[in-house]
C-alpha cells in the first residue's frame, strides 16, 4: 500500500514548516530548526551518503518538545482526513540532503523491523524521487517530492531516496501505529 496526497496540510501550515526548518524566516517564541550534519542518513554501512538531520522522536526519547510537535502536523491533518487514530507515534526525523549531482540512490532499506506505517512529508519542492522496491529490489514506483505532498505506506516496503541534483530535498518521516475507524 503506497498512496499519494497532495495539499491535505494547509498552505499556511506548509509556508511554516518550509521556513521553520530551512530557518529562512524567524517566527516568535521558536528558535530556527535544528539540523544535525550526519554522514549516513540511512545506513550506517553507506558513508558516502550525508546530510542533515534530527531525530526528533524516537524509541528511546519520546519526549516532544512544544517546537517539535509542530512536526507532527501532517501526520495529523492525514489522520483526520482519512479517519484513521494513531496509535503509537514510534518515531520521527527530518532529512535535508544538499545537491549532489550524478549519484546512485540510497541503499533500498525499511526504517523499523516492527510492523508500521510511514507519514512521508515533503516539506519543498525538490529533485530527488524517493523509490519503491518490491521483495526482489526491482523498482515498482518512483514519487517526486512536491510541497505539502503526502506519502503513506505500508513499513515493510522497501525503499530508499534518491539523491537530489539540483535543489535541497526536505522531508519530515514519521513512523507510526494507527487503526481505521
Amino acid at each position: 500500500m503506497i498512496k499519494i496526497y497532495d495539499n491535505i496540510v494547509p498552505p499556511q501550515i506548509q509556508i511554516f514548516l518550509d521556513h521553520w526548518i530551512h530557518n529562512t524566516a524567524k517566527f516568535k517564541n521558536f528558535k530556527g530548526f535544528p539540523l544535525y550534519y550526519n554522514s549516513h542518513l540511512t545506513s550506517k554501512n553507506q558513508s558516502y551518503d550525508p546530510g542533515f538531520t534530527n531525530m526528533f522522536l524516537c524509541d528511546w526519547y519520546n519526549s516532544l518538545g512544544k517546537d517539535s510537535a509542530s512536526l507532527l502536523t501532517p501526520l495529523y491533518y492525514l489522520s483526520y482526513n482519512l479517519k484513521f487514530i494513531i496509535t503509537k507515534i514510534l518515531q520521527g526525523r527530518v532529512f535535508l540532503q544538499t545537491p549532489r549531482g550524478n549519484i546512485d540512490p540510497q541503499p533500498p532499506h525499511v526504517d523499523r523491523k516492527d510492523p508500521h506505517f510511514v507519514c512521508l512529508y515533503y516539506v519543498n519542492d525538490s529533485d530527488g524521487n524517493t523509490i519503491f522496491y518490491n521483495n526482489n529490489k526491482e523498482i515498482i514506483k518512483s514519487i517526486s517530492p512536491k510541497k505539502g505532498r503526502i506519502v503513506l505506506f505500508d513499513g515493510s516496503i522497501l525503499h530508499s531516496g534518491s539523491h537530489p541534483k539540483n535543489t535541497t530535498r526536505t522531508v519530515i518521516n514519521i513512523n507510526f501505529n494507527k487503526i481505521d475507524i
